[in-house]
C-alpha cells in the first residue's frame, strides 16, 4: 500500500524507462565498441548523424562513424568503420529507438548517441559505470588471467576496444589499414 501511495503510475513508467534505456545504453555501447574499436571516450562525444551507411565499389553496404578532429583524442579526423558490416547500423537504429521512448522526442542527427540521463540535450558524461554494472550483473566482469592464477583481470567497456583489436589481426586486416581506422599508430597496436 505504501508504494501505491508514494508512486504514481507515471513515476512507475518514468522508472521503468530509466532502466529500460540503462540497459540499453551499455548494451549498445558495448556491441558498437566491439565492432568498431572506436575509444569510449570518443563514443560518448558523437552524435547520430556521425554514423553512416555506405557503400563500397562493389556496393558492398558497411557502417562508418565519422570521428571530428573535436571529438578524436590524438586530434585527428578519421572513418572508423564497423567490422560487421551494415548490421552495426540495425543496432543503431534499435539505440535510436531506445533514446526516443526514453525522452518521448524524435531522434535527429544532432541528438546524441548517448544523452544524459536527465536532459537529451547534454551527453552523457560517461557509462563506463553502466557498462560495469551490467557486466557484474551478468557474472563477466572479472576472468582469472591466463598465466598468473594469482591474478584477476577485470573488463570494462575499454576491454571491448581490444577486443576489436585482436579480431581484425586475426581475420588478416592489415596492420596499417587498422590503425587507419582505430585511430593508434600501428606501433600502439602491436605494443598492447
Amino acid at each position: 500500500m505504501f508504494r501505491e501511495t508514494r508512486h504514481s503510475k507515471s513515476d512507475n513508467d518514468v522508472l521503468s524507462r530509466w532502466s529500460r534505456y540503462s540497459a540499453a545504453v551499455a548494451r549498445f555501447a558495448c556491441i558498437f565498441v566491439a565492432n568498431t574499436g572506436i575509444r569510449p571516450v570518443e563514443l560518448m562525444k558523437l552524435r547520430f548523424g556521425d554514423v553512416k551507411l555506405m557503400f563500397d565499389s562493389s556496393d558492398k553496404i558497411y557502417t562508418a562513424i565519422f570521428i571530428d578532429q573535436s571529438v578524436s583524442k590524438v586530434n585527428k579526423d578519421r572513418w572508423a568503420i564497423a567490422a560487421n558490416g551494415m548490421e552495426a547500423y540495425r543496432w543503431l537504429l534499435e539505440h535510436k529507438r531506445e533514446v526516443s521512448y526514453r525522452f518521448d522526442i524524435e531522434v535527429t542527427d544532432d541528438t546524441w548517441l548517448f544523452p544524459s540521463h536527465d536532459d537529451y540535450n547534454l551527453r552523457a558524461p560517461n557509462i563506463q559505470h553502466q557498462v560495469r554494472k551490467m557486466l557484474k550483473r551478468l557474472d563477466l566482469h572479472v576472468s582469472q588471467h591466463p598465466k598468473r592464477k594469482d591474478v584477476k583481470v577485470y573488463y570494462s567497456l575499454y576491454s571491448f576496444r581490444s577486443w576489436y583489436a585482436v579480431q581484425r589481426l586475426k581475420d588478416r586486416v592489415d596492420l596499417y589499414s587498422l590503425s587507419r581506422c582505430f585511430g593508434a599508430s600501428p606501433g600502439r597496436i602491436v605494443e598492447t
